[in-house]
């Protein structure tokens, strides 16, 4: 028995249906088989200091969301850095690479935050730096030395 134009409407449509849901499961599969890719690259990056950790959340996300070939670019510039963040526990500073005295804990602006901080009770030290910065912007002026 033939169908009616109205029932071949009804099963086209019902397959235009089934194909779109099967498209977007297939993305989805996709956008997730590319985060965990991302993640597993990035982590690698990460654990060799090339990358440091507050960066890898942004780093992957950005990955997943790139075109082939962007992402090709992308980590091979990513690949190419050098280490970065030294993840394992040893003091490699020396004279070259130490901070100044001025940045010494306990002096300078790092001391008035602090002193603020618990002056205030703010729970963080970024927080009490952006409080500080509010109330005394001059303190946190750049200071230049005529040596």
């Amino acid at each position: 028995m033939a169908k009616t134009v109205e029932e071949l409407e009804k099963e086209l449509a019902e397959s235009k249906a089934a194909s779109a849901n099967f498209q977007k499961e297939l993305g989805e599969m996709k956008n997730a088989g590319r985060q965990t890719d991302a993640r597993a690259f990035f982590a690698k990056l990460r654990d060799e200091g090339k990358l440091p950790p507050a960066m890898f959340e942004k780093a992957a996300a950005l990955d997943a969301r790139l075109g082939e070939e962007d992402r090709k670019e992308m980590r091979a510039l990513f690949s190419e850095l050098g280490v970065k963040v030294d993840l394992t526990g040893k003091h490699t500073a020396d004279k070259k690479n130490a901070a100044p005295e001025s940045a010494a804990p306990g002096s300078g602006l790092a001391a008035k935050i602090k002193a603020f901080q618990k002056e205030k009770g703010i729970a963080n030290f970024a927080d009490a730096a952006a409080a500080l910065f509010q109330a005394k912007p001059e303190l946190f002026k750049e200071e230049v030395s005529n040596d």
